[in-house]
């Protein structure tokens, strides 16, 4: 018995080494020529949706949408690597191999520009998501009596509220999530939405290059769940509509920059399947091996991998939004990659009471951008499980999705916009948009006046209203503006028989406002009337409690 133990144990031993022993490098070629694709014909490596969405936004399909050379590809492995990936925007590819010396051959080449090795260890036992995410089970929880159920206070801090009663869920949005796995995904009740509808259109496994991703890391499963997570009255996500790319790009387990190569190839994906919004709850910023380590002066948008493939993913005409990291707490402080990327939307987080959570991670970016860019829920926030629990966790991973998922909705209704013109608007309603700030950002979006920024402002005095409450001393009427400065109006609600409920003057000081009236008469749930008179004109608008 001892013996056959020892055998085992020195099986196992060398599997280990071998498995050390195998390096990763990432191969980047000089050009593209000689390729079998061409820009007139992107249908070969861009679906439908994809081409659309460049054309909705007039961008150019250019020679960086080609995908590698394939006879490059193939020289390349006939030195006797694997090929473990490819990136056509960093126009290159993953090789593995336990024989460094191949990689020198490889390097002389005459269509190879460089070399870098982007993988050393491969058997770290720790999981990097094991702080961050802090599940606590809410067994003895009793949830609101509202449709929201758990998610109610992010939804509510939001104001999401008001676009979903308009029928804007996120439907048609295809959101792609790049994250450590997704384990029951495709068997949980809270995502049998997606599932019976057909909504995970495409499910792709980066790091082992299979299409499986209903396994590993269950980070990837609460990421998905604060947005489409939909158990009526218990648990209900940000863009429950949606349509869904889930992408494995995380080897949870390790830190090798390969997984910044990882994420570039699950964003190039995203992108070549059409994509509407891309959301990652994943960060770099130290490695297994030290020398890989970023420094805060990378933070600049423009060094790491992965931070430049966001930038050309949202000029693609993609929302990219990206946790903003954990690290508030922690030495190093701020920011990681890719959520130092320009032009994409960083999320940091905040409890249910509005107050920045800290470990969320701060700005500025190296090259002094604020960030992050806004804020939503991630201390305590609500989600499920990948064992089907609604628990409550803390980190910026949840705060991320449940924004994207706001944005999908907002997308829906603005479907022509740009990226940049949904940030803006989003960075607009937000709470401190007049004075932004590096813990804070912009501060915490309102959704419901995001739509109204993003909508024709000239002709409308109001876009969003309605009754909130259930009982006589929650009966609140909120009410969005855009006017000129000290605009005086007179604000009236009334029943569908034009009985007077409630009457307000009020002045409008600033170029946009939300005002809330407390409504102290008791009213059944229905239709009503809200009247706005001023500056010799009125509107009338329909409001649903």
């Amino acid at each position: 018995m001892r013996t056959t133990l020892a055998l085992i144990a020195l099986l196992l031993l060398d599997c280990t080494s071998n498995a050390q022993s195998v390096k990763k490098y990432f191969i980047a070629f000089k050009d593209k020529t000689g390729s079998i694709y061409s820009t007139a014909n992107p249908q070969q490596y861009l679906t439908q949706r994809a081409i659309n969405r460049r054309a909705k936004y007039s961008i150019a399909i250019t020679t960086q949408d080609l995908p590698v050379n394939d006879s490059y590809v193939q020289q390349v492995k006939s030195v006797g690597v694997a090929i473990a990936g490819q990136s056509k925007w960093l126009n290159g590819v993953i090789v593995s191999t336990n024989d460094p010396s191949k990689i020198t051959t490889i390097t002389q080449l005459p269509f190879v520009v460089s070399s870098t090795d982007v993988l050393r260890k491969s058997n770290v036992a720790s999981d990097k998501f094991a702080d961050a995410t802090q599940y606590t089970q809410r067994s003895s929880q009793l949830y609101d009596s509202t449709y929201y159920g758990a998610d109610a206070p992010a939804i509510r801090q939001l104001n999401l509220s008001p676009l979903h009663n308009q029928g804007y869920t996120g439907a048609n949005t295809l959101i792609a999530v790049l994250d450590a796995g997704f384990p029951n995904v495709n068997t949980l009740a809270a995502f049998d939405s997606i599932n019976q509808q057909s909504k995970i259109i495409y499910t792709y496994d980066v790091v082992l290059n299979q299409p499986n991703v209903y396994s590993y890391n269950g980070h990837g499963t609460a990421v998905l769940s604060c947005i489409t997570g939909n158990i009526p009255n218990s648990f209900v996500g940000t863009g429950f509509g949606a349509t869904f790319a889930l992408l494995r790009t995380e080897d949870a387990p390790t830190e090798n920059i390969v997984e910044e190569y990882y994420w570039v190839i699950g964003a190039e994906k995203a992108d070549s399947i059409g994509a509407d919004i891309i959301t990652s709850s994943l960060g770099y910023t130290a490695f297994d091996t030290p020398t890989q380590n970023h420094t805060y002066a990378n933070m600049n948008g423009s060094t790491a991998v992965c931070s430049k493939t966001a930038t050309i993913a949202t000029h693609k005409g993609i929302v990219v939004c990206v946790a903003a990291g954990n690290e508030g707490q922690n030495p190093w402080q701020y920011i990681s990659a890719p959520a130092d990327a320009d032009s994409i939307c960083t999320v940091g987080a905040v409890t249910t009471q509005g107050i920045r959570a800290g470990f969320s991670s701060v700005g500025p970016t190296a090259d002094g951008r604020t960030k992050p860019t806004v804020m939503a829920n991630g201390a305590g926030k609500a989600l499920v499980d990948e064992f089907g629990n609604i628990t409550n966790a803390n980190g910026t991973s949840f705060a991320c999705p449940t924004l994207a998922g706001a944005m999908a909705c907002l997308f829906q209704k603005h479907p022509t916009l740009t990226p940049m013109q949904l940030i803006e608007a989003v960075q607009l309603s937000a709470t401190l948009a007049q004075s932004p700030n590096n813990q804070y950002g912009w501060g915490i979006p309102n959704f419901g006046l995001a739509s109204f920024l993003l909508s024709d402002t000239n002709n409308k005095t109001i876009i969003e209203n309605k009754i909130y409450g259930s009982i006589a001393t929650e009966n609140t009427l909120v009410l969005y503006f855009i006017k000129s400065k000290d605009a005086q109006l007179t604000i009236t609600l009334l029943d569908m028989n034009g009985k007077i409920m409630l009457q307000k003057n009020s002045v409008i000081n600033t170029q946009y406002d939300e005002i809330t009236f407390p409504i102290t008469t008791a009213i059944p749930s229905g239709a009503y009337l809200v009247r706005i008179s001023g500056n010799n004109s009125t509107t009338t608008l329909r409001v649903i409690k």
